[in-house]
């Protein structure tokens, strides 16, 4: 019961879901488009969507897609997921907490990745999970479970679930250094070779503010105050 799509929920309070909505339709030159309870659907130019915005608790969900969700959450429950109470009978958290929940398989199609005029490459394609060292390798054997998808180490603290090439997100886990909260994820967009000062540059422009500068990435906090990082791998 493995998921065939992926689609990243960020959710808002009401009061910051414009201004979020609005960047991020910059930043990913996807139009927005309304949905379910007050949320937005953003829409590429080719290809279906992967990405939301919705008004509710602050954070990054998760939102999977298979061809019997019922049957999921039972096979996750079982992996050790819990239910969300007052969320719905097919939203659930994973061990550490992070808030996922499954919906019916539809046909859907890749968008491809963005290319500018200059030649570089960008896009949102990795959910990165932010667990606590307690944590971590719970949510990676629990997460590799849940997606059938094989655990890679990609380096000292970071394990990588790639899906097939027909989906658009991949999910990377992270061993936060210390701490002890609950697991939780953000956004991470690709670029190609080089070009990531240029595109915090862009970012920047339209509002996002720098954080802090690692060798491999760039956090940033876009102006509803959510954090999310620019990386140097290579959009798949």
């Amino acid at each position: 019961m493995h998921p065939t799509w992926i689609t990243a929920v960020l959710q808002l309070p009401a009061e910051r879901h414009a201004a979020a909505a609005a960047f991020w339709a910059a930043v990913t030159e996807m139009p927005p488009s309304s949905a379910d309870a007050g949320g937005v659907v953003l829409l590429p130019a080719d290809g279906s969507p992967y990405l939301q915005l919705r008004p509710g608790e602050a954070g990054l969900r998760l939102e999977l897609a298979v061809p019997d969700p019922d049957g999921a959450v039972a096979a996750a429950l079982r992996a050790g997921a819990s239910t969300d109470p007052g969320s719905g009978p097919r939203q659930l958290r994973s061990p550490g907490g992070l808030r996922f929940g499954y919906v019916e398989e539809q046909p859907r199609r890749r968008p491809p990745v963005r290319r500018w005029p200059d030649g570089r490459r960008a896009m949102v394609d990795q959910v990165c999970v932010d667990a606590a060292p307690g944590h971590h390798e719970a949510e990676v054997a629990f997460w590799a479970t849940l997606t059938g998808l094989p655990p890679r180490p990609s380096g000292p603290e970071f394990v990588r679930l790639t899906p097939p090439p027909e989906q658009p997100l991949q999910l990377i886990l992270q061993r936060l250094q210390d701490g002890s909260g609950p697991t939780t994820a953000h956004l991470d967009l690709g670029t190609s070779a080089g070009s990531r000062d240029t595109e915090v540059d862009r970012h920047r422009e339209l509002g996002a503010e720098l954080v802090r500068r690692f060798e491999d990435w760039t956090v940033l906090r876009d102006p509803a105050g959510t954090t999310y990082c620019v990386t140097d791998h290579l959009p798949r």
